[in-house]
């Protein structure tokens, strides 16, 4: 019985796997190819001579790698030779794991006598297979193979004559496992499964071609290899040297560049750029990149690694050693995408994914809460080495410091190029060592406890202490709102001692922040400002006159944000009682809410409060100064000011996480319904404006059974999640490709799956006591189309000719629809009071209609498309646009009706009297229009613009103008081409001076109620 266990590799190469399901050979990660050992084919692939390959040989043997593939034609079959010398040399033929092929010719006719008939030298048929074998046994010098792959599919050999042969050959001893290489996915089944139905040997291994490129393996042959149990042998991993960079490329002196799988030389540049960009930061080589890529892609694959260089293998050996994230392996996936084609297309509903147990086909319609099991995943936790005290070769200081096991007692095997490849994280162990003896010097006492862990409970050790390191440093809690290096050095006596102040007062908790009051001497500051505040309004009663009037608003947001089970004062009552108190948070929310109700200077009112109140730290940061912040965004949207609505939220995110609210808000109620509504806040903003969000879901702990409002409802939190989704599509460039828009819609779709029919339903109530519930959900509703008419905007006015789009575009326009009939039903009136009357839900209904009559004009350009009866939506919002403009002298619906009503005039009757050349929505985007070539003869020169659109001639606008589209001739439509909001290159020249710098202030910056030309033309802010 052994006394020790045998040594740990020096490398990951000696980490042995098992080859494949159904094949327990243990072989290294790595197979060593030896398809350039040989001079014969010098001239073609390159030198590598028989002293070269035996270092090679050894270096790789030594590494702990044991895993060879070669063929009987490599080198006309000096591969084979050169190998077999090499194990009978150093007695190593039983350490080895050797593979061979056969079925092209293993004698070349060119070296063989003239007059040899070679018909049966190659193939896979039952003599050749004899012939090629008792020649490989001997050029290898043994008596058995572990694999010998059939090396490709003649075409001619059948089915049950190569399976028998090959069954026979396994009996007598010569060969252990079968393989199979470049066989089309379908005829490796029907081969094994005649092999498993007449008890024979079956195929165990698959050689085929795949990198970052070259990807087609996925459409059949590896979803293959997983039902089958096929381990899988990767030739050209790397690319065959295309990945290599520039300066690697022009000094290549090997074999030429060939492109075998027929991608383009351009997709493996694309591929390149990314892989030597990801390189760069972890300190290695694209071709280091490319061949971990393809270690990480499946579970038992093994790339073949070539090379006539020692730096070459060593180089490949150091690549286990990368992380690559998964965020990093879809980036290299995304520079030269796959293509699974049909049927995948169809059952997965993309191209580039398979149906599978996670992504079933069509499940989704019958069972929306349906979750599959993954795949097994390759294991990617890296190995962590000790560092061992050459005076206690047996302790290791980084297990004990950090309280774990130590992966291996026994004595490392020293390596002279290790420090090099130290890591990052190794490297900040040394720098903490060194930091423990810089303490131990410099200060007195008992030093037998670690003052890095002294100061907090120890960090267990798991069961597996080698994947600690994998997720997070010790000390570094995932809940810490603490930097990272103060919490490294946390507890040292660097930054804490007996005159310095505990880290862990830096922030207050969630109890501390509820119930935080302002410290002495700040009284009189609050009164001042009070003061000041009171003086800019009319009196008390005055004030309560005006407030008593359409009020149902402040309790619709109370319920929305804290619930309907909090007792809420009326508005008047809320403004008896704080008038006169010296809180500025009280006071600012008084005068928001007054702002909100008044149309004379509604704005100025609300900016002293972003000044006075928001602007100052010490009143925002504080519970009451987030309910502020809150109200007040929301009060912006309703005046129709999304842009400072924006700004406002964003500074209340910024100071939630300041304050660590982001991952404590789950500690209380009124904490969560603040987060939660400023955090929905924030991703309903972003979307509207066409902006990137301010917090990923990622950095703070999502809880869907918040308690709170509205907004902490399951429901609107995953859609909050939905929405960043959303945003991440449009705001990524380049563009994600379709399949995105594919994923993100299922989700959407179970999403509204959850909820029934009924909660769908927008007819409106007959009882009034069920309005408040009712407006809630069809709010939701709202920012739920939204979401979805957003995400599919972009294929609404894609050409017709791409019937990809054809589903993205159906589903766009029905959501326009859906968003629309929402729009009506929150301004129908309830006791005289609209469900809900929010000026940036007007505009929002205008975009709506706008996508729905760009989005049928489109579709009226194919003769095969009937355009649905859309004008009664269309007119409702026209009509409802032109009543806010002249009840309310409503700027931003003003603006909406004239834009409407002079795109609908494109399709009047006498539409050659007025064709606009451009029509530019705020936080929409341009449309481009041009007439067709019928009307264009007879296109006015003289010109006219109102609402953000310019016009040739001036038109009629009219009310039902849609029902005169029904006569005019296909041929006579104009066309249409949306500039989205992302594409657009949003200038602000009116801002700039000479030199281009910014010189004006963005407190100007435009909004809704103002003249849209501005947005997008801004020489009209110079006339």
């Amino acid at each position: 019985m052994a006394s020790t266990p045998a040594p740990m590799p020096k490398t990951r190469l000696g980490h042995h796997r098992v080859l494949g399901p159904n094949c327990s050979l243990k072989v290294s990660p790595l197979c060593l190819g030896a398809m350039n050992f040989g001079d014969i084919w010098s001239s073609i692939v390159g030198a590598c001579t028989k002293e070269t390959t035996y270092t090679i040989l050894d270096q790789f043997r030594e590494a702990g790698g044991n895993f060879i593939d070669t063929a009987n034609m490599y080198m006309a079959g000096e591969s084979e030779e050169w190998l077999g010398d090499w194990m009978s040399d150093r007695g190593v033929r039983d350490e080895m794991v050797l593979a061979t092929k056969y079925t092209y010719t293993y004698k070349i006719h060119e070296l063989c006598p003239p007059g040899t008939i070679t018909s049966n030298f190659g193939g896979s048929n039952k003599k050749s297979l004899r012939l090629s074998l008792a020649e490989s046994l001997k050029r290898l010098k043994t008596d058995y193979l572990d694999i010998l792959y059939v090396h490709s599919w003649d075409g001619v050999a059948s089915i049950p004559e190569m399976m028998r042969a090959l069954d026979d050959v396994v009996k007598q001893g010569k060969v252990l496992y079968l393989g199979v290489s470049n066989w089309p996915a379908w005829l490796v089944v029907k081969a094994n499964d005649y092999a498993r139905q007449h008890a024979l040997t079956p195929f165990v291994v698959y050689e085929g071609l795949l990198n970052a490129v070259a990807r087609d393996i996925e459409r059949e042959v590896l979803p293959m290899c997983k039902a089958e149990g096929l381990g899988l042998t990767v030739w050209e991993a790397m690319g065959g040297g295309k990945f290599k960079t520039k300066a690697e490329k022009s000094q290549a002196d090997g074999r030429p560049v060939y492109d075998l799988a027929g991608k383009g030389i351009e997709a493996y540049e694309a591929a390149a750029t990314v892989m030597e960009r990801i390189a760069k930061k972890k300190g290695t080589n694209p071709m280091a990149i490319a061949l971990r890529y393809v270690t990480l892609k499946a579970p038992y694959i093994f790339p073949i690694i070539g090379g006539r260089k020692i730096e070459n293998l060593k180089s490949n050996i150091a690549a286990l050693d990368i992380d690559l994230t998964e965020a990093e392996m879809k980036e290299i996936e995304a520079a030269a995408p796959v293509s699974l084609g049909y049927p995948h297309v169809i059952l997965a509903g993309r191209d580039d994914q398979h149906v599978g147990p996670t992504n079933p086909t069509f499940i989704a319609m019958f069972s929306p809460g349906y979750e599959g099991v993954e795949d097994p995943k390759v294991r990617r936790r890296r190995k962590v080495r000790c560092n061992y005290d050459p005076e206690s070769p047996t302790i290791c200081k980084r297990c004990i410091k950090y309280n774990l096991d130590c992966v291996d007692p026994a004595q490392q095997i020293s390596d002279p190029s290790a420090e090099d490849r130290k890591t990052l994280r190794e490297r900040v162990s040394r720098l903490e060592e060194r930091l423990d003896a810089l303490q131990n010097v410099s200060s007195s006492g008992d030093h037998s406890s670690n003052p890095l862990t002294s100061h907090g409970p120890p960090i267990s050790a798991s069961g597996d202490s080698l994947g600690f390191f994998d997720d997070c440093e010790p000390g570094l809690d995932a809940t810490s709102h603490v930097a990272p290096l103060i919490a490294v050095l946390q507890g040292s006596s660097l930054v804490s001692g007996p005159n310095r102040p505990d880290l862990s007062a830096m922030h207050l908790s969630s109890v501390e922040i509820e119930n935080y009051s302002m410290p002495a001497g700040t009284n009189r500051k609050a009164k001042q400002t009070c003061d000041a505040l009171r003086g800019s309004i009319p009196p008390l009663e005055d004030l309560k006159c005006c407030l008593s009037d359409r009020s149902q608003w402040w309790v619709h947001w109370h319920q929305k944000t804290f619930g309907s089970t909090i007792q809420q004062e009326t508005l008047t009552e809320y403004a008896s009682r704080v008038y006169d108190l010296d809180e500025p948070t009280d006071v600012g929310m008084l005068i928001s809410a007054f702002a909100r109700h008044t149309d004379i200077d509604a704005l100025r009112y609300m900016s002293v409060i972003d000044q006075v109140v928001i602007g100052d730290d010490q009143y925002a940061g504080t519970l009451a100064g987030l309910t502020l912040i809150a109200f007040h965004t929301k009060n912006y949207l309703d005046v129709g000011q999304p842009r400072r609505a924006f700004l406002c939220n964003r500074r209340g995110l910024n100071i939630c996480q300041l304050m660590n609210l982001h991952r404590t808000y789950t500690t209380s109620p009124k904490l969560g319904a603040l987060w939660w509504t400023i955090f929905q806040g924030d991703r309903f903003l972003s979307i509207l404006l066409g902006l990137p969000y301010g917090m990923p879901d990622d950095q703070f702990p999502i809880n869907v059974n918040a308690t709170g409002g509205i907004v902490a409802q399951p429901f609107v939190i995953r859609m909050g999640l939905v929405t960043g989704k959303v945003i991440d599509h449009t705001q990524t460039y380049p563009s994600p490709p379709f399949s995105k828009v594919i994923d993100i819609d299922d989700e959407l779709e179970m999403l509204a799956a959850s909820k029934g029919q009924r909660w769908w339903d927008p007819a409106m109530p007959l009882v009034a006591s069920e309005v408040p519930e009712f407006r809630a959900r069809i709010v939701e509703h709202c920012v739920f189309f939204l979401t979805r008419m957003y995400l599919h905007l972009p294929c609404i006015l894609k050409p017709l000719s791409s019937h990809l789009y054809s589903g993205s575009r159906k589903t766009g326009l029905e959501s326009a629809r859906a968003l629309i009939k929402r729009y009506h039903v929150l301004r129908t009136p309830v006791n005289t009071e609209p469900t809900f009357d929010c000026k940036t839900l007007d505009f929002i209904g205008f975009m709506a209609s706008v996508v729905l009559i760009v989005g049928t004009n489109q579709e009226r350009q194919s003769r095969d498309f009937t355009v649905p009866s859309d004008k009664e939506l269309v007119n409702t919002t026209v009509a409802l646009l032109n009543q806010l403009e002249r009840e309310q002298n409503c700027l931003i619906a003003a603006q909406c009706h004239s834009c409407l009503t002079g795109l609908m005039s494109l399709y009047a009757s006498d539409i050659v009297k007025a064709i606009p050349s451009r029509i530019a929505i705020p936080y929409f985007g341009i449309l481009h229009v041009a007439a067709s070539a019928k009307i264009a003869s007879a296109t006015q020169t003289t010109s006219a613009s109102f609402g953000g659109m310019e016009f040739n001639s001036s038109a009629p606008l009219v009310e039902n103008v849609m029902e005169q589209t029904s006569n005019i001739p296909e041929a006579h439509l104009p066309l249409i081409d949306y500039q989205g909001l992302y594409s657009m290159d949003a200038s602000l020249n009116w801002m700039s001076d000479a030199a281009g710098g910014y010189t004006g202030s963005f407190g100007v910056m435009m909004d809704l109620d103002q003249d849209w030309d501005a947005f997008f033309f801004p020489e009209v802010g110079d006339h």
